[in-house]
């Protein structure tokens, strides 16, 4: 059998969305995976593999997303995305001979270095395994999982400092939350309006909860929460996807008792979430009430650098990652 890997264009999307249903056993509407990658505001890449018929036997692809901090402002990375190939088609070879390996060898060859300088993702446990080693795939060290027991409703200050909002698009002035931030000592995608809003679109399986808080009398947006509900959470359960708490103490707890009393009055008793330690709030995390706890997850952070002088062990310590950063929550 003929096989030809090819450049990812959007006449292949209604393919490709057909082979990851026949591969996964879940349907991917063409119109959610233009969102994903066509609006991604950095852009997106991707490969496919092509029988003679040209039915998609294969993918791999990624978002491109833009990194700040440590003097990396414009530095383009990927985060893998939705790799698969078709049952079919894993016979063709074996090791560095198969459909997986010759995906992204033929994904590296077009993008790695000079269009992305690192990749990243979320594979499974066994597809980790053999990505480390047949690609190089290296664990992400350093990602903490924190747990929240939620008090019951009411247990609010009563003089507030701030409002904690609900919104269903984030606004301009989160990045000018984003800026203010002091200068950072890690590597980050920045939280952006254009990115929150692609990211935490609404999409089919999935639920979020974003709000902002305002602080009342500096004025204007001091910090902002999003809340995931989805199908790895019972009801009374949610995940913190991503946060910015304010510098302040006096509005952080603020702002966080709020938090815990809207998720209280929707009926959520626990909160969990997943922070590097270069996440700056993860410090404060404690003083919120969070515990540390060990969590099974049924994914591996894993990456490849291209650039030399990222190091693993380093790599860990400075890359800001929160949930907003996978495609899993």
């Amino acid at each position: 059998m003929s096989h030809r890997i090819v450049a990812i264009n959007d006449e292949l999307v209604e393919s490709v969305c057909a082979a990851f249903e026949r591969v996964y056993g879940e349907a991917r509407p063409p119109e959610v995976w233009r969102r994903i990658y066509r609006d991604s505001p950095d852009g997106s890449v991707g490969v496919v593999c092509l029988d003679e018929a040209n039915a998609v036997l294969g993918h791999y692809g990624a978002t491109r997303q833009r990194l700040a901090g440590m003097g990396l402002e414009g530095v383009v990375f990927g985060q893998i995305r939705d790799v698969f190939t078709h049952p079919a088609a894993r016979g063709a070879g074996t090791g560095r001979g198969s459909l997986f390996a010759r995906l992204y060898r033929d994904f590296e060859q077009r993008f790695a270095g000079s269009a992305l300088k690192l990749i990243f993702g979320f594979p499974s446990e066994r597809h980790f395994r053999l990505g480390a080693r047949l690609l190089g795939y290296r664990r992400l060290a350093g990602l903490e999982t924190w747990m929240r027991e939620v008090p019951a409703p009411g247990n609010v200050a009563a003089t507030r400092l701030g409002a904690l909002v609900p919104v269903t698009r984030f606004n301009e002035e989160v990045d000018a939350l984003w800026a203010q931030r002091p200068a950072m000592a890690t590597m980050a995608t920045p939280r952006t309006a254009a990115f929150l809003n692609w990211r935490f679109a609404p999409c089919p399986g999935r639920s979020y909860s974003c709000y902002r808080y305002d602080s009342f009398l500096a004025g204007g947006m001091a910090g902002y929460a999003v809340v995931a509900h989805d199908a790895y959470q019972t009801g009374s359960e949610a995940r913190l996807a991503d946060f910015r708490l304010p510098d302040d103490p006096g509005l952080r707890w603020d702002m966080w008792h709020q938090l815990m009393d809207r998720l209280a009055r929707s009926g959520v008793r626990r909160l969990r979430m997943l922070a590097s330690a270069a996440v700056p709030e993860t410090s404060c995390l404690a003083s919120l009430g969070c515990v540390p706890f060990s969590e099974q997850l049924p994914w591996v952070p894993a990456y490849v650098s291209y650039e030399p002088q990222w190091r693993e062990a380093e790599l860990g310590r400075i890359f800001h990652l929160t949930m907003a950063d996978g495609d899993i929550f």
